[in-house]
């Protein structure tokens, strides 16, 4: 591995944030949480290649037009012209503060309507690409699709490390505990809303700690808004958790992807 660099790669379809303000339209960016974590990470100078579907509509040029301008690697994704974007809709109050957590709807804020349609995103990649390196894959939601491509990168690349992050509860509703014990057990880092992983432990019956370990989990990183997050690993067969909380020290606003 010397002198090589650790691949970052990012599995979904493009997903487009339309920001309002007070009711006004402002404009539309590339988003969910996948895509904010790549942009990051291409930002801070890492090697990012981005897998799945790209629509056809306008929603799809912009997030080809951010993602070059990232640099980030989009040759591997397919471009779906008849299909369109899924969409999040961002409305900021108009007496916003920053102390407050601005929550994403699938609702347009004008119309009412939901504009969010999940579908199969899995093709016939080509991962000669990664000729043995060490790949993250970041992956949201939970599908059957990431199960598949998790199975054909370990194949593939010399180390793989699986993250994973859940911002909702849906698709925990439909899947028994043995099937998320199972399904979990592919993910390396979890990170996940406080109250998303409430409602999954519940559906588990099982503390924390005993989903970090029967899953084999190396840390799962549960956030709580701009109340900041808390950090739960095993260290030497020791269970601990780490707090970190809104101050100067940290400064943290939003602790999402």
């Amino acid at each position: 591995m010397k002198g090589k660099m650790m691949i970052s790669i990012g599995f979904g379809q493009n997903i487009i944030d339309h920001y309002f303000y007070g009711g006004q339209y402002m404009g539309s960016s590339s988003g969910g949480s996948v895509w904010n974590i790549i942009s990051n990470i291409a930002s801070l100078g890492g090697k990012v290649v981005a897998l799945g579907m790209i629509t056809g509509d306008y929603g799809g040029d912009i997030f080809i037009e951010e993602m070059k301008n990232l640099g980030i690697d989009i040759s591997h994704m397919d471009i779906k012209k008849r299909l369109k974007s899924n969409a999040m809709f961002i409305d900021v109050p108009s007496n916003y503060d920053h102390n407050n957590e601005v929550k994403a709807n699938y609702k347009c804020p004008i119309c009412g309507k939901v504009h969010w349609k999940t579908r199969k995103v899995l093709e016939e990649f080509d991962f000669s690409f990664l000729d043995e390196q060490e790949v993250l894959l970041i992956i949201d939601n939970i599908k059957s699709d990431n199960i598949e491509i998790i199975k054909k990168l370990k194949e593939k690349s010399k180390v793989l490390i699986v993250a994973q992050d859940l911002g909702h509860k849906y698709n925990l509703r439909f899947k028994k505990g043995y099937e998320l014990r199972e399904y979990f057990s592919n993910v390396d880092v979890l990170q996940i809303k406080k109250e998303v992983i409430e409602f999954l432990l519940k559906r588990m019956d099982m503390t924390i700690e005993e989903f970090l370990r029967e899953c084999n989990l190396l840390k799962i990183i549960v956030t709580n808004g701009n109340e900041g997050c808390c950090i739960c690993e095993c260290v030497k067969g020791e269970y601990l958790e780490k707090r970190y909380y809104k101050s100067k020290k940290y400064n943290v606003v939003d602790s999402s992807g």
